[in-house]
């Protein structure tokens, strides 16, 4: 019953021994100052940094329609469809905004699927899908 016991107590004295106790509780002192001095949750702050690089160096906040036009070109579903024309218009509440999308598309579920792409964008209440399907796209 002791054999249990001791190996999980001998490995940890030689991983104490090896690193140290003053290391080790640097460490965690060190963890632990930093997750208390954290300003923002980790979801939160990694939104921040997407909108710090969508920025890029202009530094001006990227708009809903470049917003919707990026994830309709970075979506793997969309990204290899006919891009259609993007138009944000606010809704009655001024909270959100309604997309119109514009163009064309191969068939129906790629119409479906930039739709969407265009709604899954935070800050889109709805989008008024005017693409038509035609056989080629062109």
């Amino acid at each position: 019953m002791f054999t249990i016991f001791t190996a999980p107590v001998r490995l940890t004295i030689g991983v104490l021994r090896r690193i140290g106790v003053r290391r080790l509780a640097l460490l965690g002192v060190g963890a632990a100052a930093g997750a208390l001095l954290t300003p923002v949750a980790g979801p939160e702050l990694r939104r921040r940094i997407a909108i710090a690089v969508a920025k890029g160096r202009s530094g001006a906040e990227p708009t809903v329609e470049e917003r919707v036009r990026r994830r309709l070109a970075d979506s793997p579903r969309t990204w290899h469809l006919p891009q259609p024309e993007v138009v944000a218009v606010r809704d009655a509440d001024e909270a959100a905004w309604r997309i119109i999308l514009a163009g064309r598309a191969p068939d129906e579920s790629a119409r479906t699927d930039l739709e969407e792409a265009a709604l899954s964008v935070v800050g889109v209440a709805g989008v008024d899908n005017r693409i038509r399907v035609t056989a080629g796209g062109a």
